[in-house]
């Protein structure tokens, strides 16, 4: 009777402690898209492209191009990874803080088809496949004739 009394709160203790344990499971991606502006900027080779490399390895940025004509940066995010504050202080930080950065527009990508980031610049080739569905009619009726 023991044995039953102590395997019984054993079971009860350890449904207890599994139903109270937190929730780890990760969030769904909240990708967002802002665009900046960046001052700073002398050359396209040097800076752009250090700003890009560096920007490119910081966790949840999906995309980060600049547009060195305009002095604009696009960048494709994951908002519960990193914040646009957190982008323009990184940006802020790099060459010893040469670069300024302000926030132009910020809003939330709807649509997976904006933007299908890519680590290459190359344009990717899709082949179109064409295929017929069989003719269900006349199939039934080849197996009635038979």
């Amino acid at each position: 009777m023991i044995r039953i009394v102590t395997l019984l709160a054993l079971t009860i203790t350890f449904f207890v402690f599994n139903a109270c344990s937190s929730n780890t499971t990760p969030k769904a991606p909240k990708n967002w898209i802002a665009n900046f502006e960046i001052d700073g900027m002398v050359c396209e080779h040097g800076c752009k492209g250090v700003i890009e490399k560096e920007m490119s390895k910081t966790n949840g940025i999906t995309s980060f191009d600049i547009d060195f004509e305009n002095e604009t940066a696009e960048v494709f995010f994951d908002q519960n990874i990193i914040t646009t504050q957190a982008i323009i202080s990184k940006v802020e930080t790099i060459n010893d803080g040469i670069y300024k950065m302000k926030l132009i527009h910020e809003r939330e990508q709807i649509n997976a088809k904006e933007k299908l980031p890519s680590t290459q610049n190359d344009p990717v080739s899709v082949a179109h496949y064409h295929y017929q569905l069989p003719n269900i009619t006349a199939f039934i009726l080849q197996w009635i004739r038979i």
